[in-house]
């Protein structure tokens, strides 16, 4: 349906406003139905769940899987991001709309790049920069896991960043590379932090590397749509 609506809309409207589609109300509105439709049994599976928003709901479906996975597999993974933005500002949720489910791993490429292949029965993947990061889509969300390599005591990680986010502008479909360096110690040992009623762990410098990340005023929100999970 999703498709058929994108392709009734590269009909109709003009290339720059196609291409920003997923701005366009009724494409927006559709995507929420149509989560909200594959999601609604798992709205009961807990009293808890009924009103939460259905991306929350899928993100504690799919945080459920990964640390199933990880744990058979003897990996630790922390949450990173939007995850630990939402766990260290107090909502005990991933912080905005959990569009997708920001997590990290300390990688080892030799180890553990055919366990992270091994996913591809449950999710669609895509790599980003030279293995610097994965993407994994499920019908009830997105997994976004940084791999961060270790050098020596130092790990280091590439992010793609939207260009539009740099100049204030809506142009999502330019990035640039920006590789970052961080200490070890900043992230082990690990600590661990409640997220949707579990606990996962965190960096132990997560203040500092959340300053990095998002600068001085990392604990204000800066949209409306947050939950407080309580």
């Amino acid at each position: 349906m999703k498709k058929t609506i994108s392709k009734i809309l590269k009909f109709l409207l003009p290339n720059n406003v196609y291409y920003h589609r997923r701005d366009n109300y009724f494409f927006i509105l559709y995507s929420h139905f149509e989560l909200f439709i594959k999601t609604l049994l798992l709205r009961f599976s807990k009293l808890k769940y009924i009103f939460l928003p259905s991306r929350h709901i899928g993100a504690i479906f799919l945080l459920n899987k990964m640390t199933l996975f990880f744990k058979k597999n003897k990996i630790n993974f922390f949450l990173w991001d939007a995850c630990l933005l939402g766990v260290e500002r107090n909502q005990k949720a991933i912080a905005g709309t959990a569009s997708d489910i920001d997590l990290g791993i300390i990688f080892n490429k030799k180890k553990d790049l055919k366990i992270i292949l091994s996913l591809k029965n449950d999710f669609k993947l895509r790599f980003h920069n030279n293995l610097s990061s994965v993407q994994l889509f499920h019908k009830y969300g997105t997994v976004d896991i940084s791999l961060f390599s270790k050098i020596g005591s130092k790990l280091t990680v590439t992010f793609d960043i939207p260009i539009g986010k740099e100049k204030n502008t809506r142009d999502e479909n330019k990035y640039y590379k920006k590789k970052l360096y961080f200490k070890l110690y900043d992230f082990i040992p690990f600590l661990k932090k409640k997220m949707y009623s579990k606990y996962y762990l965190i960096p132990i410098n997560y203040t500092y590397l959340l300053k990095k990340k998002y600068g001085k005023n990392w604990k204000f929100p800066d949209k409306k749509e947050q939950l407080y999970y309580v």
